[in-house]
């Protein structure tokens, strides 16, 4: 086994050294892709912002398009695991609640991981494989809430709905005024992605979608 000298010398990065790297990318590309869309984006913009190379990000992702899907299915997942760790942990408790406290999470997580929402509401604009690839990875999130929101319906909430249509509008309640922060922050004076304004639009979209029993 070489030794992280050798590895150094020959250029190599140890195991540990290329996992760091790949989740710079990561990062790095999830936030350029946000911030500048798909299409006004290069390899070399995020291999700057990484601090790293051209050649590297394709050695390790491959191309442009192979990066960008990397990128949103490491922030889809992460969403997921914390969705399924709460599901794991919520035993007994009523549906109902187990929705709001889904809602709530979804809310803290977008405000703290903007960029993702940012991709979706620029790709939604477009008809072309990246829509298909979010629509596709959406249904990790339906599959996860579905038999939740049953129940929630048995209790008599939603029943005119069906479960994709509420996860649409649900989305964009949750995300719009988020995305659109430089306009939503003016109106609430209050930085949504603050404590206080996560604070406040947990609870107007609570009372929007549940009344005042809140």
């Amino acid at each position: 086994m070489k030794s992280v000298k050798e590895n150094k010398k020959s250029g190599r990065q140890s195991n540990e050294e290329a996992e760091k790297t790949k989740i710079k990318i990561l990062d790095s590309a999830l936030k350029i892709f946000a911030q500048n869309g798909f299409y006004n984006t290069s390899l070399r913009d995020i291999a700057a912002h990484a601090g790293t190379t051209h050649n590297l990000i394709r050695h390790h992702f491959g191309s442009k398009d192979d990066l960008w899907k990397a990128a949103v299915d490491n922030k889809i997942q992460s969403h997921a695991d914390s969705l399924t760790e709460i599901l794991e942990d919520a035993g007994l408790m009523d549906p109902v609640d187990l929705l709001k406290l889904f809602i709530k999470t979804f809310i803290s997580y977008t405000a703290r991981n903007t960029e993702l929402a940012k991709i979706f509401f620029s790709d939604y604009g477009r008809n072309n494989p990246h829509l298909d690839y979010l629509l596709k990875k959406q249904k990790v999130f339906l599959d996860i809430t579905q038999p939740i929101f049953t129940k929630v319906q048995k209790k008599g909430y939603f029943r005119d709905i069906n479960h994709e249509s509420f996860a649409i509008y649900l989305t964009s309640l949750v995300e719009t005024p988020i995305v659109t922060s430089v306009f939503t922050n003016k109106i609430m004076k209050v930085d949504i992605s603050s404590e206080k304004g996560i604070a406040i639009h947990t609870k107007n979209v609570l009372r929007f979608l549940f009344g005042n029993e809140n």
